[in-house]
């Protein structure tokens, strides 16, 4: 009786792993990149940080300093403590280019995000008339006469 109940507790527990749905591709509206700072008694660290426009940052923030520390982004209304042993999260889109100053008043430091512009590759239209490039080696003669026809 025992080995029956054995096998089916582990036959339950193949049937919950077939269930788990955690590796399945996610789908964003805008590119996420996912940013941690660390706020300390020298700065944060790292100071600067550099992001494209058109991208949705997460934010990790934490410390390592036993003063009470926080992280606010006041242009985008982020406002998170920073404890140490504590991480703090929020998701802020970046539109437009520009630099963004974060900083903590208590501990006085601070630091800056900078969005930078993306860089649109300028296409050339496709001549569909033009007889495309063909690499010919050297001594192929490259006037049609010389071919016999």
């Amino acid at each position: 009786m025992r080995t029956i109940a054995l096998i089916c507790f582990f036959l339950s527990l193949n049937l919950k792993a077939l269930e788990y749905k955690g590796h399945e591709a996610k789908s964003y509206t805008f590119p996420l990149r996912n940013m941690a700072v660390i706020a300390s008694d020298e700065g944060y660290y790292p100071s600067n940080l550099v992001i494209f426009e058109g991208e949705k940052i997460q934010l990790v923030v934490t410390s390592t300093s036993k003063e009470p520390s926080c992280f606010i982004l006041q242009e985008k209304g982020v406002f998170l403590e920073a404890s140490k042993g504590k991480v703090s999260e929020a998701e802020v889109f970046f539109k437009d280019p520009g630099i963004y100053k974060f900083h903590c008043p208590t501990q006085k430091i601070e630091g800056k995000i900078t969005v930078l512009e993306k860089i649109k590759p300028e296409v050339e239209p496709v001549d569909r008339k033009r007889t495309p490039a063909v690499w010919m080696p050297k001594d192929v003669p490259l006037d049609d006469s010389d071919l016999g026809e």
